[in-house]
């Protein structure tokens, strides 16, 4: 499920570090496979920075304690890169069209790179998406939607409309697209339309109410 999640994403546009399934013989004969990811913290035999959201704002990851304004806005401060805020609400419309509850604080992290020459400083870049999948969690997002449980296109526009080189409109259009490819992902990795069916049909529900519900607040 996690596999077949991760070609969704990236088909949507989010970044993750290239991933598989491992088949591996177990000790009674059966086979069992094994999502796997290569690290991103590495480069070479460097080890790099690197940092989750939860250590770097003393935020809490077993209860709510951000929002996905602040995790755009701690983007953008840290980063000072268009190119990264724009990765980040990707992830945040991932996560609100697929179902991930599971968006807390230590599923958000940053790489800290050295400076190349003295006296400049460190450089920051958001870090490959991880820990995508569907999640019910606590029965709404975990990460709030403008203090919100549970997004709306309405919700997206908004949080986006402070970075005006932001199309949220076309990455949520992206990610639809990437849904409706659901069945196609599922026979490409053999696993059987039925144990994916009722997901899928809990995606759809979703998916009316973020088009058509007005926001609520938490």
């Amino acid at each position: 499920m996690e596999y077949a999640y991760y070609l969704m994403a990236r088909d949507a546009g989010v970044e993750m570090a290239d991933s598989s399934v491992l088949n591996v013989t177990m000790p009674d004969g059966s086979r069992e496979g094994f999502f796997a990811t290569k690290r991103f913290d590495r480069e070479g035999d460097k080890k790099l920075h690197m940092i989750t959201v939860s250590a770097l704002m003393y935020a809490p990851y077993t209860a709510p304690s951000m929002d996905y304004s602040g995790l755009l806005k701690l983007t953008s401060t840290l980063t000072r890169s268009a190119a990264e805020v724009e990765k980040m609400a990707r992830v945040m419309i991932f996560n609100a069209l697929f179902h991930n509850y599971d968006d807390h604080t230590k599923n958000f992290a940053f790489i800290g790179r050295d400076p190349e020459r003295p006296g400049e400083e460190a450089k920051w870049t958001l870090a490959p998406a991880y820990d995508l999948t569907f999640s019910e969690a606590r029965g709404e997002h975990t990460t709030a939607y403008g203090g919100r449980g549970k997004a709306t296109r309405q919700l997206i526009q908004e949080l986006c409309a402070d970075y005006k080189y932001l199309k949220p409109h076309d990455y949520i259009e992206q990610t639809l697209a990437a849904f409706a490819k659901w069945d196609e992902v599922f026979r490409d990795v053999r696993i059987p339309l039925k144990a994916g069916a009722g997901y899928k049909t809990v995606l759809e529900k979703d998916h009316i109410h973020f088009n058509l519900a007005r926001p609520t607040r938490r």
